[in-house]
């Protein structure tokens, strides 16, 4: 998957727990169509890690992190 393909999301379940990956931009663009719409119970993300399934109902947030803010160093 190249990696200007890739998006980092963010996404929050009942409970607590937080799962950050990144995914393909399809996936994320799914995850986001599919809340709240009826009749559609689970997604399938493609991430760097593999197929993520995530169950619908229990997602509380998702948040999509922006490409720019990364930390790092410039090769000059």
């Amino acid at each position: 998957m190249p990696h200007k393909d890739k998006v980092r999301v963010e996404v929050g379940f009942d409970g607590g727990q937080i799962m950050n990956s990144q995914v393909t931009s399809e996936s994320a663009k799914a995850l986001e169509d599919a809340l709240g719409k009826p009749g559609v119970d689970t997604v399938t993300l493609e991430s760097s890690e593999g197929a993520l399934i995530v169950v619908l109902a229990h997602v509380t947030y998702v948040k999509r992190h922006a490409r720019g803010g990364q930390v790092g160093f410039l090769a000059q």
